[in-house]
């Protein structure tokens, strides 16, 4: 069994008033604190989905420098990301997806997460104040044909793939702020020293 991390930074950041991923938390960018979580919690092949507008501004002094996976077509969503990922990549089995604007998220989270996978299901989705987080989901390589017919759909919701695949969902405790994303520049939370 194989895990790639696939980091997901193709989004427009419009709410956040520019581009958020390379906003630095802790004295890196955002996206390398998802980089660094999948690599210190046990995920040692990962890469980076984005689009040919951003590609041009991801570090080159990244240790490791970590590849990237360029979708044809902008700010079409997560689940044309992932469905780029699984094209591209295709002898790995499971595609363990985060994204670029979750600065904390912690190895542990991840490293619970791919010691959860098994093949009796198709997706492993975590769960948090009775919400689903499908951004931060392990997804089996078989899940494409059926991405690959709700895009051609045009149907983007992570939720409608979740509906059609057998998938077990983790519970993760409410405090976790693994999950919070930075949507806006008041989203950092107060007792923050940013």
């Amino acid at each position: 069994m194989n895990i790639t991390g696939i980091v997901l930074a193709g989004g427009k950041s419009s709410r956040y008033g520019k581009q958020k991923i390379f906003e630095s938390y802790q004295g890196i960018p955002f996206y390398s604190h998802s980089v660094q979580a999948f690599i210190q919690g046990g995920v040692s092949s990962v890469y980076i989905v984005t689009n040919k507008e951003l590609s041009v501004s991801f570090s080159t002094n990244d240790s490791p420098v970590i590849p990237l996976i360029i979708e044809q077509s902008k700010h079409e969503g997560p689940l044309n990301a992932l469905a780029a990922a699984m094209q591209t990549l295709k002898k790995t089995d499971w595609f363990f997806i985060l994204p670029a604007d979750v600065p904390f998220i912690q190895p542990d989270f991840v490293h619970k997460m791919i010691s959860t996978v098994t093949e009796e299901f198709d997706a492993f989705i975590p769960v948090t104040r009775k919400k689903q987080q499908p951004l931060h989901g392990v997804y089996h390589c078989s899940s494409l044909p059926i991405i690959e017919q709700l895009l051609y759909q045009n149907e983007k919701s992570m939720k409608q793939l979740i509906e059609k695949l057998s998938v077990y969902f983790l519970s993760f405790s409410s405090e976790c702020l693994d999950f919070t994303n930075i949507n806006h520049k008041e989203d950092w939370p107060s007792s923050l020293d940013i």
